[in-house]
C-alpha cells in the first residue's frame, strides 16, 4: 500500500502510527503539461525506425502473453481489460510483432488522464518511451483531455522523459510505501 503525505501533521500520524511496521519512504512528483512546450518540442522529434510501428493500444495486444512483462503492473490500475478499452486509451510500439514499449491511462479523474509509460529492457535508451508518451499526450489533447504525469522521485528516466515530452515540475509529496 502507497500513503502520500500532504502536510508535516499528517506525517507524524502515520510514522507513529506504522511505527512498528516496516515500511520505505520516498517523494512522488507531479508534473504538468505546458502544450506550448509540448508541441514545440513535437516538432524536432525524431520520428520511429521502419522496425517500429506506432499503433493505438488494443485488447490484442496487452492479452498477448509475449507482452506480459510491459504489462505486469496493468491490474494494479484496472479490474479488467475490457474495463480499461471502456475507460481508457493508449499507445503501443510494436518490433517483430510484439510490444516493446507502451503508454497507456492508469488513472482517471473527470478529463484528467493519468498516463503509464513502460519499455522493455533492451529496448530502453532509444527514445521510445518519449515517443510512445508523445503519442499518447497528443490523443489526449486531441480528444479534449489533460494527460497527468506523476512518477518517483527516484525515478531519474521518468522525470527525463516528462521533460522531453513538455511536462514541468509542480510539487512532491512524501510517500509511505509498506504491506498491508
Amino acid at each position: 500500500m502507497i500513503s502520500a503525505v500532504f502536510d508535516e501533521e499528517w506525517e507524524q500520524v502515520l510514522e507513529t502510527t506504522f511505527s512498528h511496521r516496516d515500511y520505505d519512504t520516498d517523494y512522488d512528483l507531479y508534473f504538468q503539461l505546458h502544450a506550448d512546450k509540448f508541441h514545440a518540442l513535437n516538432k524536432h522529434a525524431p520520428s520511429l525506425s521502419s522496425e517500429y510501428a506506432l499503433i493505438p493500444l488494443t485488447k490484442e495486444i496487452i492479452e498477448q502473453e509475449q507482452n506480459e512483462e510491459l504489462f505486469e503492473d496493468f491490474n494494479d490500475f484496472w479490474s479488467s481489460v475490457d474495463d480499461f478499452i471502456d475507460q481508457g486509451f493508449g499507445m503501443a510500439i510494436i518490433k517483430d510483432g510484439h510490444a516493446v514499449s507502451t503508454c497507456y491511462t492508469c488513472f482517471i479523474d473527470g478529463l484528467q488522464f493519468e498516463m503509464y509509460v513502460r519499455t522493455l529492457e533492451e529496448e530502453e535508451n532509444q527514445g521510445l518511451g518519449t515517443m510512445v508518451s508523445r503519442a499518447y499526450i497528443q490523443d489526449c489533447l486531441n480528444k479534449g483531455i489533460s494527460p497527468r504525469w506523476s512518477t518517483q522521485e527516484t525515478n531519474e528516466s521518468s522525470c527525463k522523459v516528462a521533460e522531453k515530452c513538455g511536462f514541468e515540475f509542480v510539487y512532491k509529496l512524501k510517500t509511505y510505501e509498506f504491506e498491508f
